[in-house]
């Protein structure tokens, strides 16, 4: 599976972990979640937490399943689409890293 596919799924799956942690239906957990010591204080804290965290993961996906598809449709299939699938998987990643400390500090005020 291409690198590409990938990054555009987990941001998919990223982004519907937060909106459903941020809507109360996934509730505080020890396995999935933006997990730090503050988001984990309580149902509220969680869910406000992952509701702070939501622009960051819309925008990430926002970004990286249409640049993902502009990639794949392109015919970036002789080499580059592994350059693009990475550059992607790393803005998933930071993307991640940004909505978990958006997360955290939401959580601690």
């Amino acid at each position: 599976m291409p690198v590409v596919t990938i990054a555009m799924i987990l941001s998919l799956v990223i982004l519907a972990m937060t909106l459903t942690a941020a809507h109360g239906l996934l509730p505080l957990n020890g396995a999935v979640g933006i997990r730090t010591g503050a988001t984990m204080r309580d149902e509220d804290t969680w869910r406000r937490a992952h509701q702070a965290a939501l622009p960051v993961t819309a925008l990430t996906a926002g970004v990286v399943v249409p640049a993902g598809v502009t990639s794949i449709a392109s015919g970036w299939l002789d080499g580059h689409l592994e350059l693009a699938g990475s550059v992607l998987l790393a803005a998933t990643v930071a993307g991640l890293l940004v909505a978990a400390v958006v997360a955290h500090r939401a959580a601690r005020a």
